[in-house]
């Protein structure tokens, strides 16, 4: 994952307990990244977070952003472009 150094956000938090999954970041896991980044300190929301912005960014970025999975919830993000 040499492309994480050009990442715009990274969030992981592990559980021990069960596997990570990382898997492409794609429009379907948008509410829950979302959501994610509200709950992050130091994250700031910006226009440029909006749904539209971020399908216009995974449009124009295709197979560069992912999200982490563990436990059935989103756990990180990272935007890579």
């Amino acid at each position: 994952f040499q492309s994480l150094l050009l990442c715009r956000r990274i969030n992981i938090r592990h559980s021990a307990t069960m596997p990570t999954t990382i898997t492409e970041f794609t429009l379907g896991y948008y509410d829950e990244v979302f959501s994610l980044w509200e709950r992050t300190p130091g994250i700031c929301i910006r226009d440029a977070d909006s749904r539209e912005a971020i399908a216009r960014y995974l449009t124009r970025n295709p197979g560069l952003s992912f999200v982490a999975i563990n436990e059935k919830r989103i756990i990180g993000s990272a935007l890579s472009g």
